[in-house]
């Protein structure tokens, strides 16, 4: 299993950094900053909203980070930067200047009902791992498989040429255009 940590960024609104390319630069930075190290990033990928109303397209990718800080610690940090960006409310189907979630941590398997393969219920800002919608979502697939061809989802044990076809018929999420 992959000793990487996945994580998506997303964002469709500018933000305390800037509009969402600069803010994913400025993003990655702070990573460093904070010792992650960014071992891969995908392209940028610009995609449908989710939900219900009108918002405006997103910006989405995928980095791969090696690091020793644990899970939680980690999604605490993630939560520190999304707010140092701008991002005010936490509710779903809001526009986002920076949207950070942990697809999955080197492979671990947390709050997961193994053997129905569903999640168990989620209590709000419990940690789930791997995340739990990611075999859901085009605009985290299509970059994770950018960078990580060959990861399989640990629970699902799915590959990702598997869930991208799964998801392919969606509207939602689905990719509208990668930035080169």
């Amino acid at each position: 299993m992959s000793r990487s940590v996945f994580i998506a960024l997303g964002a469709n609104v500018a933000g305390s950094w800037g509009v969402p390319e600069r803010t994913f630069e400025r993003c990655l930075r702070r990573f460093e900053s904070f010792g992650l190290q960014v071992s891969a990033r995908s392209r940028c990928y610009e995609t449908a909203p989710l939900g219900q109303g009108i918002t405006p397209n997103y910006v989405n990718g995928v980095v791969a980070l090696k690091t020793n800080i644990a899970p939680q610690s980690l999604l605490n940090l993630l939560k520190r930067l999304e707010k140092e960006a701008g991002r005010r409310d936490s509710n779903h189907w809001i526009n986002r200047p920076l949207d950070l979630d942990i697809i999955d941590y080197k492979g671990r398997i947390l709050n997961w009902d193994i053997r129905r393969r569903r999640v168990l219920a989620p209590a709000s800002g419990k940690l789930i791992l791997p995340h739990a919608r990611v075999h859901l979502r085009p605009f985290v697939l299509a970059p994770l498989r950018e960078i990580a061809a060959d990861w399989r989802h640990p629970v699902l044990r799915l590959s990702l040429e598997a869930l991208v076809e799964r998801t392919a018929h969606k509207s939602e999420g689905r990719i509208i255009r990668i930035f080169d």
